[in-house]
């Protein structure tokens, strides 16, 4: 993480992906809030966790990373 804050980071996870165990996850989310915070960017980094979804991303949460991205490029490159 410290190679990639403080540019901007959306994580999104389901609370039921067996492919990221919970304790696993916890520990990847605390040191990258970390990362952010000391790079002074801690409002680039954003994790969402899907209630009651596995390993995919649900339309609701879809929509965020979209709205996510758009408020960044915009940004980044402004009109």
């Amino acid at each position: 993480t410290p190679l990639i804050a403080p540019r901007p980071l959306f994580v999104i996870n389901g609370d039921s992906d067996a492919r990221t165990p919970a304790p696993g996850l916890t520990e990847c989310i605390d040191a990258t809030k970390a990362a952010y915070q000391a790079a002074g960017a801690a409002h680039a980094f954003r994790f969402l966790s899907q209630k009651n979804t596995g390993h995919k991303v649900q339309p609701e949460a879809l929509q965020q990373a979209i709205a996510w991205f758009s408020q960044w490029l915009q940004n980044r490159f402004p009109s």
